[in-house]
């Protein structure tokens, strides 16, 4: 990186300022240089993921497609089928057979209904309840003994921490959940309120 100067023109001031800048000129350059070819490489780069990314999705698109026209043959064989059951049961029911199947039906229906109805009076009656933890208890007295320390447990609660006045006639059902564990933890308290306004008080 000698430059060669004539006339000795070097050892001035102004000559070794040329210099330096003929020396920043060259830096500049080559920076730049090698910016443009680090650009390049990275749009390179970006490109090759892209196409990676592409190739992947026109994968996974094509086996969505496969799969969607092996539903679509499935779909068209099932309608066949359909059809052909429909011009075989398509004879109207007469006798025995139409009142053996409507019995079948009513039967079906009734007992449908039912669970349904057994099934929205269960919520209905679980919207009433709460369940304490960690309510003391003692194992040693009688079950008797534990159900009314238990009510004044909740009643004494209800007053001091809810400001709310519980009474025995506001209270379906109270039991403890599960039997008596191994350790010294204390079994969940369920409380059934005969209102649900009562709970939600």
């Amino acid at each position: 990186m000698t430059m060669g100067v004539a006339g000795g023109s070097s050892s001035t001031p102004d000559g070794k300022i040329d210099q330096l800048l003929t020396l920043v000129q060259r830096l500049m350059d080559t920076f730049q240089h090698i910016d443009a070819r680090f650009d390049e490489k990275t749009d390179a780069t970006v490109t090759a993921q892209i196409d990676t990314r592409l190739k992947s999705v026109e994968e996974r698109l094509m086996q969505m497609e496969c799969r969607l026209a092996k539903n679509e043959d499935r779909c068209i064989s099932s309608e066949a089928k359909l059809s052909q059951g429909d011009q075989v049961t398509d004879r109207p029911l007469t006798g025995d057979s139409a009142d053996s199947d409507r019995a079948v039906v009513n039967a079906d229906l009734q007992e449908a209904v039912r669970r349904k109805l057994d099934e929205d009076r269960d919520v209905e009656s679980r919207l009433s309840n709460i369940i304490i933890y960690r309510v003391p208890e003692d194992r040693k007295a009688s079950p008797e003994v534990r159900r009314a320390s238990d009510f004044t447990y909740v009643t004494e609660m209800c007053g001091e921490v809810f400001d709310v006045s519980i009474g025995k006639e506001d209270i379906v059902k109270q039991f403890r959940l599960g039997s008596f564990p191994a350790d010294d933890t204390t079994r969940p308290l369920l409380i059934s309120f005969k209102d649900v306004e009562k709970k939600m008080q």
